[in-house]
């Protein structure tokens, strides 16, 4: 008869290790969960004060912007400050903005007052480069390329005025039937009708039924262009 294996006695079993080693890896776990509990609440503090600083900084700028129409934009408008006066204001409170997006207000207000004034064309241009260094967001430089062609135009300068306004093909902002307009007639303007040609084409093409197509058709029976 073949002899029968004894079983192997179990091992016996400590409670007091067994508890010994959960406390150790109890205490492991909570020392890492207590450092990434404090490396959360670290990045959290850090994201708000980022926030908190970037909410006051804008919070700045909206309000020196504000007190620019309330005050400086006023008193132009009364007549009580010279047109150098506004203009050196205007550059004053725009090289104190971190954010090109607060000034859109300031620009359209310089450009909509002094666009036409031929004594200051100097003194706007570096306005303009000023704007062209500040501008960090899409749609403020897509607004200055936009007024910087209108200045341009303004001064006959209509090369200047067709390569500032094609930029904007570049930009996140898209406003395609208006630049193609635009585009057009500054062309006609430069006695370059083929390409004035050219882009109303594209323009009523793409945008058949919009008011940039029905103006462009316009200009082109005005200028004896032949549209297809």
């Amino acid at each position: 008869m073949a002899k029968t294996k004894k079983a192997k006695p179990a091992p016996v079993v400590d409670p007091s290790q067994v508890f010994a080693e959960n406390q150790e890896k109890l205490k492991f776990y909570a020392k890492w969960a207590m450092i990434l509990v404090a490396l959360a609440l670290v990045v959290s503090f850090l994201i708000g004060f980022m926030n908190d600083r970037s909410n006051k900084k804008l919070s700045l700028a909206n309000e020196s912007v504000g007190n620019f129409e309330s005050t400086v934009l006023t008193e132009f408008n009364d007549g009580k400050i010279t047109e150098v006066d506004f203009l050196n204001k205007a550059t004053e409170v725009v090289k104190d903005l971190d954010s090109s997006a607060p000034f859109l207000s300031i620009m359209s207000s310089v450009f909509d007052k002094l666009k036409t004034k031929p004594e200051l064309k100097d003194q706007f241009s570096s306005f303009l480069n000023l704007l062209q260094s500040k501008s960090n967001h899409s749609l403020s430089t897509y607004y200055y390329n936009l007024y910087s062609s209108v200045h341009h135009e303004e001064h006959g300068n209509y090369a200047e005025a067709i390569k500032s306004l094609k930029k904007n093909f570049d930009s996140d902002v898209k406003l395609e039937e208006k630049t193609y307009l635009d585009l057009g007639r500054l062309y006609l303007l430069n006695n370059q009708k083929e390409k004035a040609k050219t882009n109303f084409n594209y323009l009523i093409s793409k945008f058949p039924k919009s008011q940039e197509a029905d103006l462009a058709k316009i200009y082109a029976n005005k200028n004896g262009l032949s549209l297809e």
